[in-house]
């Protein structure tokens, strides 16, 4: 198996002179915007840094981020911008070296430096590789050069532990949770919905029933009809045929006067059914659920009801991958399950229909994309 680089078990930062940012600060912002964003102490993702992110004595941060893009600057301790990063989304794509360089507390390089490496949340060795090949086991622990390199490659997707100690065995610290991925190009298609209002979405969407799921104020929504509606990606145009492992995204752009019109994100969705894939329900001041529907309710099920309510401005995600789901809201994960009953289907949208016109929620940005 091809091997990945490891990421920086800890990322470091370095002034103009390229001395380490002992004391700096990094700040994490919504790609493209000056709208702060989470990334976090562990891989769970569950224990969020302060934003801006403190660096240490080495101008080092031990940080993982969730599925989004960031930007991120860079200042010393004065607030000087250093150094600033757009549009990232991977950290081991963006700060990844062969070899990756380790410090010692006083910002020196680690020379002679020993590196234990385990498997995540034990002290059960676990090997690392010298290159993507794979064919060279690293020693454990590996022993830094002189200027406290080494080439360090991972199996994809197998998380790590690092223990980082200098040359007399004296611990400068550990980092739990290390992985890194095989670059791998996954199809992923958008809709904005930036055009005139209409009682279609256009020739890259499937509908069921036909005329109800429609364009109103740059947005898309339920008008009319009396039956719930589900609309998918087809292919047709710039839109392929997706892979099962998929997910699908909208954010809300506006609530509903009732309980009623329920819109979300679904995934394997079969257009020719009216109910057939999964679902998120984002019902208007209740609850986010997930929701499956097979053959027209040929196996209706509610997976969860979450205590999370919908709020405008959320971004929503439903993830499937095998048989495993994952809902996350604002690129935070509050819910994952297995289900197995439909295997195969469409990323798209599920509307279910208002009492009239005038109660109709709207979301935006839609974004379905394959996934590992």
């Amino acid at each position: 198996m091809t091997k990945a680089a490891s990421p920086p078990p800890k990322l470091a930062f370095f002034d103009g002179d390229d001395v380490p940012l002992s004391g700096g600060y990094l700040y994490t912002y919504v790609a493209g915007t000056a709208t702060p964003a989470k990334v976090f102490m562990n891989s769970a993702l569950t224990l969020p840094h302060p934003n801006p992110v403190r660096l240490d004595v080495r101008g080092e941060a031990a940080v993982w981020i969730g599925d989004a893009d960031y930007d991120f600057e860079v200042t010393d301790a004065n607030g000087n911008t250093v150094d600033s990063f757009t549009s990232v989304t991977s950290l081991a794509d963006e700060f990844a070296t062969d070899p990756l360089i380790f410090y010692d507390d006083d910002g020196k390089l680690l020379s002679g430096g020993l590196l234990y490496t385990y498997a995540a949340g034990t002290t059960t060795p676990l090997a690392t590789y010298t290159d993507s090949s794979g064919a060279v086991v690293n020693a454990n622990p590996i022993e830094l050069t002189s200027q406290g390199e080494a080439s360090i490659y991972l199996t994809p997707d197998t998380e790590h532990k690092f223990v980082l100690k200098d040359a007399l065995d004296g611990l400068i610290y550990t980092v739990d949770g290390i992985s890194a991925s095989i670059g791998i190009s996954y199809f992923s298609w958008t809709d904005n919905f930036d055009r005139a209002n209409a009682y279609i979405l256009g020739t890259d969407w499937s509908y069921v029933p036909s005329t109800y799921i429609s364009i109103r104020s740059n947005g898309a929504t339920y008008l009319g009809g009396t039956t719930n509606g589900v609309a998918s990606c087809v292919s047709e145009a710039n839109v392929a045929t997706f892979s099962a492992n998929q997910e699908a995204e909208i954010t809300i752009r506006s609530t509903a006067a009732w309980l009623i019109p329920i819109c979300g994100p679904a995934v394997r969705v079969d257009p020719t059914f009216t109910h057939h894939g999964y679902y998120v329900e984002c019902s208007d001041g209740v609850a986010y659920s997930v929701r499956k529907y097979g053959n027209d309710h040929g196996s209706y099920a509610v997976l969860v009801t979450t205590a999370t309510m919908p709020m405008v401005g959320d971004k929503v995600t439903l993830r499937v991958s095998g048989t495993t789901l994952t809902l996350l809201v604002n690129d935070v994960s509050i819910w994952t399950g297995t289900d197995s009953d439909i295997a195969t289907g469409q990323p798209g949208m599920r509307f279910r229909k208002p009492y009239t016109d005038d109660f109709y929620m709207i979301v935006d940005d839609f974004a379905a994309r394959e996934v590992a």
